[in-house]
């Protein structure tokens, strides 16, 4: 009796949170896919992408795919904005909070450029890991950045305790 193998050849592919720049093809791809389900062809605002890419995605393609469904079904406008990203994705629900009480970030505000709403969410990212981890050498760790690189960012968007 003839035994087929099926593990010829292996492909070692990188979680998804360490190839973002797959994420907008992948969209593109599921809105082309989807159509018939969400009804249109859906786009996303550059800033919901921009935060699309700093969501870590711990069940890969397969969670990105679900939740463009999800997104697609239950948002009305053909434009996916910020807002509605953190209606939909667990780990926005905290963004969603912060974001209630960030005058602009989220909302329609024509005065918030793009920089500055991408500035809100890494401080409110990094405030959130510094608390977590304690320090900044264990946050530059668990977020994979050298300690120089987290203390720049960390002084550029303000976040360093002041000394007196």
């Amino acid at each position: 009796m003839r035994s087929d193998r099926l593990n010829v050849i292996r492909l070692d592919i990188p979680p998804l949170r360490e190839r973002v720049e797959d994420i907008e093809p992948l969209i593109a791809h599921f809105s082309a896919k989807h159509i018939e389900d969400v009804g249109e062809e859906k786009n996303f605002e550059l800033a919901a992408i921009s935060l699309l890419k700093s969501y870590h995605w711990p069940e890969n393609v397969r969670e990105l795919e679900n939740f463009y469904l999800r997104l697609g079904i239950h948002t009305e406008d053909s434009t996916i904005r910020t807002r509605d990203l953190v209606e939909h994705i667990e780990g926005f629900r905290n963004l969603r909070k912060a974001a209630d009480n960030t005058s602009g970030m989220f909302g329609e505000d024509e005065a918030s450029t793009f920089d500055e709403m991408k500035d809100l969410a890494e401080k409110m990212i990094l405030s959130k890991s510094l608390r977590k981890h304690g320090s900044i050498s264990e946050t530059a760790r668990q977020l994979k950045m050298t300690k120089s690189r987290l203390y720049n960012r960390l002084k550029g968007l303000d976040l360093l305790p002041t000394e007196k």
